[in-house]
Order: structure tokens, then C-alpha cells, then sequence
């Protein structure tokens, strides 16, 4: 159950109130309606040499699985300044040149709700590797070789979408 009371008028709610079709909030007794929309990442995809950098999680969800750098836009901000953000938060770098690559859906379980979100990749490929360092929920980063990865080592499946993209991309087996 999304809500026991409305956040709205108080009313008791019960589980009919919150439609998981639509993900949408409506209470009868006051008309409030309220939308549990997507929520919007922002990841790089860094290549050098071959080599992609992943970040290893520091915490749940998918504690010690390998994602690309990156988190949650913040409201009021864009995708890009997220990105930029971001990549100072958990690298302390970000590449002067990137680029769209593509966006993957995906579900976020945290704290036993479920969050659906969109996940925005840009790509940068740089000529020799920057000096980054793993911080905020990062626990390490490592370079690794498309052709090395495998599935289960993948935190999320929008990062799963993404790797097989990529192994079709630049022709990985």
C-alpha cells in the first residue's frame, strides 16, 4: 500500500486507491491525485583503450555490482548538469566532451518501493585515463574489457541493456 492515509485530507485510504497500472494516487473523499512518475539518471560510459570504466556500489541497491558513474537528476536540474554534478560527486573529473549515447528503463528497488526510472547514458572516450577516484557511493572503480564483463556482475538491467548495446556497438562477442 502506497498510503494508509491520504497525504492530502487524512482520509483512510485503502490498496484500491493506488492504481500500479497507472502508478497513480486518487483519493474519492477529497479528489486528490497524486502521480508516481519516472524518475531521471544521468551515467557515463568512459572507454579508453578498449577499457570502460565501471563503478563498483557501494550500497543497496545492488551493493558491490558494477554500474556506470552517474545518479538521480535532482529536481530543477538538467540531465547534463546532473551529469556534470555527478561525475564530480563520485569521481572528482568529468570529461570536457561527451556525448548522448542512449537511455534504458529500468526498476529501482529501494527501501521496499519500487521506482521506475529512465536511465540517460553519455559517452566520452578519452585518449589516456584520467585520474579518478571513487567517493560518494562508490566503493571502487575498475577498467575493465566489454568482452570481460559478464551479466551477473551487472547491478541493474538498464546497465545489462546497456552492455549488450555497447558488445553490438563495437562489435564484442
Amino acid at each position: 500500500m502506497l498510503f494508509q492515509f491520504c497525504p492530502d485530507c487524512g482520509s483512510p485510504q485503502s490498496e484500491t486507491a493506488f492504481n500500479t497500472e497507472t502508478q497513480k494516487f486518487y483519493c474519492p473523499d477529497c479528489e486528490f491525485v497524486l502521480y508516481r512518475n519516472t524518475a531521471t539518471t544521468s551515467s557515463m560510459i568512459l572507454c579508453c583503450g578498449g577499457e570502460f570504466l565501471f563503478s563498483v556500489r557501494a550500497s543497496e541497491p545492488s551493493k558491490g555490482l558494477l554500474d556506470f558513474p552517474g545518479g538521480f537528476v535532482d529536481p530543477g536540474e538538467s540531465i547534463e548538469e546532473a551529469f556534470v554534478r555527478e561525475m564530480d560527486e563520485e569521481l572528482g573529473w568529468c570529461p570536457e566532451d561527451f556525448q548522448y549515447a542512449f537511455s534504458a528503463p529500468n526498476i529501482y528497488l529501494y527501501q521496499g518501493i519500487t521506482y521506475h526510472t529512465s536511465d540517460v547514458f553519455y559517452y566520452a572516450e578519452v585518449p589516456e585515463k584520467p585520474k579518478v577516484n571513487a567517493a560518494d557511493d562508490v566503493a571502487d572503480l575498475r577498467w575493465i574489457y566489454l568482452s570481460d564483463i559478464e551479466e551477473s556482475e551487472l547491478a541493474f538491467d538498464s546497465m545489462k541493456q546497456s552492455v549488450k548495446q555497447l558488445k553490438e556497438i563495437f562489435g564484442v562477442a
